[in-house]
């Protein structure tokens, strides 16, 4: 068991109500392995230190995957070191929660707006920015993000079920919900809805007629789901509820990639 408190897998513990009996606790992870080889016990530790180790040990993944979070913090990111810019730079491609403070004027940036911003649209943007790395010919050049028109969920990960859905085909969403704004009118030149009144309110929102013409619906994107007009919100429904938007997200992004490669 990890050294301390309140750790990630105490939480992770606690969240599926298991209750060990901690026996001994430390920060050092190649002990955890050491003591496991010596069946001692059992070990939670991330897939990362699992790979070439030098002990004989089973290892087996959660059923559903489970994500710690990392994060980057500089003092004053105009004395960057080359090292430093250059894992930035990195982070942008793997990503994926960096956009540049300056608009660029070689790159297109899109945005994907649901109602609260921790269903549809984060999904959206994992998505779209997993199609995105991908591609050859659009890696580097697209900005991605996701916002919602309601600011309940402001700061919160995605919904946990949209999370695990996403995790089963391969989506790691870890953005952190925010409210649109007007400025996201100067900064992005694709705004995708996800449903009809998310259109309406995000024309409320708009100053210009130049600002109202970057709002589109994602629905009208659909090449493999010709009887859905929008993407439906799963918050109420069943797994089942989610699978179909993630079906529907991946049907339409995958034309808006497209059309992103022939300029739109």
């Amino acid at each position: 068991m990890e050294h301390g408190g309140k750790t990630e897998v105490s939480e992770l513990l606690e969240k599926h109500n298991v209750h060990p009996n901690i026996r001994f606790t430390t920060w050092e992870d190649y002990a955890i392995m050491a003591m496991v080889e010596k069946g001692l016990g059992i070990g939670i530790l991330p897939e990362m230190i699992l790979k070439r180790i030098p002990y004989q040990i089973a290892i087996r993944s959660f059923r559903t995957p489970y994500f710690r979070e990392i994060v980057l913090a500089m003092k004053n990111r105009k004395k960057m070191t080359p090292a430093v810019e250059k894992f930035i730079e990195y982070l942008k491609y793997k990503d994926m929660e960096y956009i540049d403070e300056k608009k660029s004027p070689f790159k297109k940036y899109v945005l994907f707006v649901c109602l609260g911003n921790i269903c549809r649209s984060p999904a959206a943007e994992g998505i779209m920015k997993q199609m995105v790395f991908d591609d050859r010919e659009l890696r580097g050049d697209i900005v991605v993000d996701s916002a919602g028109i309601g600011n309940w969920h402001v700061g919160q990960l995605p919904d946990r079920r949209m999370r695990e859905h996403a995790a089963a085909r391969g989506y790691n969403l870890n953005s952190r919900a925010r409210q649109v704004c007007k400025d996201d009118f100067d900064r992005f030149d694709y705004i995708f809805a996800m449903d009809e009144q998310n259109v309406i309110d995000l024309e409320s929102l708009a100053r210009t007629d130049k600002d109202r013409e970057k709002i589109l619906c994602l629905a009208d994107y659909l090449t493999c789901h010709p009887d859905y007009t929008t993407v439906p919100d799963p918050y109420y429904g069943s797994g089942k509820d989610f699978d179909i938007a993630l079906d529907l997200i991946e049907d339409a992004c995958k034309e808006v990639v497209r059309r992103l490669k022939e300029g739109f």
